[in-house]
């Protein structure tokens, strides 16, 4: 089946499903977006607005006024199993240790909020800023044409500072070891490498 949005396909009609916040753990169903007429004509009023912002460039909706997954289409409506329509954020940290490539250390973790650099800035070598790295449409099993998985991936470099051999299940990766990383990974690896002017 053709997927992309580019491409007209008068008779598709896929079934729309909204997993029932209920079904969701405590702590998630607080944040879904329950699919009312009310609530969807209020999200969608919200859609439009959020269109017209920097935080939704790229987004595109449907004649009815939903967001399209930019993967294009994935046979069913509705935001599925996400909790929200639209892109639902994951959001990672990569923490680095050392100010060369031969002493840099590598873990990464969910993100904590704090100032904000832009990953198109360098970070002087004084810094310790966080830096936004990207912001990636990831294709996952539980996307629908209205809901798809997005990560934010930030970085923190703590430079020369003592840190923990390991905390509580996590370890620390010299940047030249064997860790298996993907392709998309590594290069997101060399994009903070250079964001914070380790060579």
């Amino acid at each position: 089946m053709e997927r992309s949005w580019q491409v007209l396909l008068p008779r598709y009609s896929p079934p729309f499903y909204c997993r029932p916040a209920e079904e969701f753990p405590t702590d998630t169903a607080k944040h879904v977006e329950v699919a009312t007429e009310q609530n969807v004509t209020e999200l969608r009023r919200l859609w439009r607005s959020r269109q017209a912002m920097d935080s939704g460039k790229g987004w595109m909706l449907s004649a009815a006024g939903y967001p399209l997954n930019p993967h294009g289409r994935r046979g069913i409506a509705g935001r599925g199993c996400h909790p929200r329509f639209g892109a639902n954020k994951r959001c990672y940290y990569i923490i680095l240790t050392g100010t060369t490539r031969a002493e840099c250390k590598v873990f990464s973790m969910r993100r904590l909020d704090s100032s904000i650099i832009d990953s198109s800035e360098t970070v002087p070598a004084t810094d310790t800023s966080p830096a936004h790295i990207a912001r990636l449409a990831i294709e996952h099993d539980i996307d629908t044409d209205h809901a798809w998985t997005e990560h934010d991936l930030w970085a923190i470099s703590l430079r020369n500072r003592k840190v923990l051999q390991s905390a509580i299940g996590y370890s620390w990766y010299s940047i030249g070891s064997a860790m298996s990383l993907s392709k998309v990974h590594t290069d997101l690896l060399n994009k903070t490498l250079r964001v914070y002017g380790i060579e």
